[in-house]
């Protein structure tokens, strides 16, 4: 039924639209779709005159990657006089907890836009993406299969007009170009022979950093939580170590600066407030997506789990650390020749490869206490920082 349907709305597509406009859902985590903006670079190098929009929610800080203007749909069209400083022309806002209404509503709104081709990545597609690309009317929508994965059902084979199966063994970044590539190959539009990773973070200059007392390049940024402040979760690193190893920071005069959305904040105030640490400055749910990757691009180091924070230190080529431990390394680890990652080679590592177990599960089901993790020692992570700061 769900195949038919899709069938007949296919028949309502546009068919006058406006050239090199492309649409682009963002429901990813904020680390995820970073990952995905070597494709969205890439995509405005290909087509020098492209204007791309993003789709994404209005709270988990996705709207803030780029510096682009937030539009309501069908209250205006396109205009020329749109900047060019972004890559990105603007971003449309929805919920997906919206009820179905507002959706729809949402979507046929969206055809006075007339956007010539959307894109529908692997890990930005809720389902409700897929229905309202063809509510919309877009006449080219370019979108992984999952058949290798068995996770969408057949309904959503008969949306894409350009179609790519999922490499499950490559990093994240390479999946989304592989999608750009099959756009480009039926476009007709020249593939570059080399892939270029840069990944884009959007942040403001030095002056910003005045209202937390810090002195670009004279700070180190430590992350002792993720998450979403789940000190259970098997990729964190105990934070008896953090806190050892923010003494020898101190020790050496370093000044250290503990990052944290607003689920994390009280956890990081109490972990500040129970150490007694003297060269450290909390700015802990006191930041914006935009104010956080601000303090990382002009730190003289971050040291990170596998998360967020990562991928936006990487774009910025900020020198850093990240540890691994279920996490897949070959999936998801920074690019960037600024950044290392540390981690121990179990025979069980990574067991959370090719997303085939959530956090959770490889917490539940690990026999050896999350050794992976725990194996990591202060001394290994110290001298590692010093390496990179020498």
């Amino acid at each position: 039924m769900k195949s038919l349907i899709i069938r007949l709305l296919r028949l309502l597509r546009l068919r006058r639209t406006r050239p090199d406009t492309f649409l682009i859902p963002a429901y990813a985590g904020l680390g995820n779709f970073i990952m995905a903006t070597p494709m969205i670079l890439e995509l405005k190098r290909r087509v020098p005159g492209a204007r791309i929009y993003l789709l994404t929610w209005p709270w988990y800080g996705t709207d803030q990657i780029f510096d682009a203007p937030v539009v309501a749909s069908g209250r205006r069209r396109h205009s020329d006089s749109e900047s060019s400083q972004s890559p990105v022309s603007g971003t449309f806002l929805l919920d997906p907890a919206a009820p179905v209404w507002r959706k729809v509503w949402f979507f046929l709104r969206l055809r006075s836009w007339r956007f010539r081709t959307a894109f529908i990545p692997f890990d930005a597609c809720p389902p409700f993406v897929w229905w309202g690309f063809v509510v919309a009317g877009i006449p080219c929508i370019a979108a992984h299969s999952h058949e290798s994965w068995d996770s969408k059902g057949v309904w959503v084979g008969r949306v894409p007009d350009v179609g790519e199966p999922i490499n499950i063994v490559a990093h994240e970044s390479d999946i989304h170009l592989d999608l750009l590539d099959a756009f480009c190959r039926k476009a007709g539009v020249s593939i570059p022979p080399e892939r270029d990773y840069r990944t884009h973070m959007v942040a403001d200059g030095p002056e910003a950093l005045e209202k937390y007392g810090l002195v670009p390049g004279e700070y180190i940024v430590v992350q002792i939580s993720a998450a979403n402040a789940r000190f259970q979760s098997p990729k964190l690193w105990a934070r008896e170590n953090w806190a050892e190893l923010i003494r020898r920071f101190e020790s050496s005069g370093e000044t250290v600066v503990l990052p944290g959305d607003d689920n994390e904040a009280a956890l990081v105030d109490e972990f500040a407030a129970q150490e007694g640490f003297t060269k450290v400055v909390n700015i802990a749910g006191k930041t914006s997506v935009r104010d956080v990757s601000t303090v990382i691009k002009h730190a003289k180091l971050l040291v990170v789990h596998d998360s967020g924070l990562m991928h936006i230190g990487n774009a910025h080529g900020t020198p850093l650390l990240a540890l691994y431990g279920p996490t897949d390394w070959n999936f998801t680890m920074p690019k960037a020749a600024t950044s290392h990652i540390l981690k121990k080679d179990l025979p069980c590592q990574p067991c959370m490869a090719r997303m085939a177990k959530t956090e959770q599960e490889a917490l539940r089901d690990c026999p050896i206490a999350v050794q992976c993790m725990t194996d990591i020692t202060v001394d290994e992570v110290h001298q590692a920082c010093r390496e990179i700061l020498g």
